[in-house]
């Protein structure tokens, strides 16, 4: 970008010529774990319905496990650029968050066609289903709580072959 800019005499000097590199005191995190397609199809191929939808949400959209539990059908919306989830809160150990830590946490989150064929279905069939509702509810009509959820998933993912 800088070295652009001094093409297009936006700025006077060559800045991309120098190179200044900051290391880090902290131990350098990991990647992100990831699945490939066919990891996760085999995952999903283990689950009840409930449990694949929300690994279909997961892996289409990117959110973190919390904001996908704190997901109600209301935050399913209908924009002019197409279907989106509404990311406003969060579902983290057994409570609900309705706000981010930052303004940047609050956002919509495209919704591709899969999921959003995916997402109608199940909430067609939903018993809970009203716009306050839980997309993820348990059989009470509340939250997942994912200490839960992960005790559901971890066999599944073990007789599916996916690590982690």
């Amino acid at each position: 970008m800088l070295a652009e800019a001094y093409e297009l005499e936006i700025i006077p000097t060559d800045a991309a010529r120098v190179c200044v590199v900051v290391e880090s005191r902290r131990a350098a995190r990991g990647r992100p774990k990831t699945l490939s397609r066919e990891q996760v199809a085999a995952l999903a191929a283990e689950l009840d319905p409930r449990d694949r939808l929300l690994v279909l949400v997961l892996r289409w959209t990117g959110v973190p496990i919390a904001e996908a539990l704190g997901l109600r059908w209301e935050d399913l919306a209908r924009t002019d650029d197409g279907p989106v989830l509404l990311v406003c809160r969060q579902w983290p150990d057994g409570r609900i968050v309705d706000h981010a830590k930052t303004a940047a946490g609050i956002r919509p989150v495209a919704v591709v066609p899969t999921l959003e064929s995916a997402l109608d279905a199940a909430r067609r069939e939903a018993v809970f289903a009203h716009p306050g509702d839980p997309i993820f509810a348990t059989n009470r009509g509340t939250h997942q709580d994912s200490h839960n959820l992960r005790r559901r998933l971890r066999p599944a993912a073990r007789t599916a072959g996916v690590p982690g």
